[in-house]
């Protein structure tokens, strides 16, 4: 499991009570073969915002994705490949043929 957290801020040098602030919250947890899960909260503070907008906003971010592991993986993907391209090409003979 991978914990994550990013901060970012932006302050106006002619009004100090003017500063917007993005923060990013996340945890990532392998599932099976390479697929990971993953579960966030992004922040988003603006100090400047009008008088009748909510100074913050956040939101809840959840994901699925495929992290490579190492050179295996990526061989392991090339050979896939090279295999597909290679059933392609018997296929396309049969057609002629």
């Amino acid at each position: 499991m991978r914990f994550y957290h990013r901060l970012n801020a932006l302050l106006c040098l002619e009004d100090d009570s003017d500063i917007i602030r993005n923060a990013w919250t996340s945890l990532r947890f392998p599932l099976v073969c390479g697929i990971v899960a993953s579960t966030g909260l992004q922040a988003e503070h603006d100090g400047g915002s009008a008088r009748n907008a909510d100074d913050l906003d956040t939101t809840c971010l959840p994901g699925i994705g495929y992290q490579c592991q190492a050179f295996v993986s990526t061989l392991t993907v090339y050979r896939i490949i090279c295999r597909i391209f290679a059933c392609l090409c018997q296929m396309n003979k049969r057609i002629i043929a």
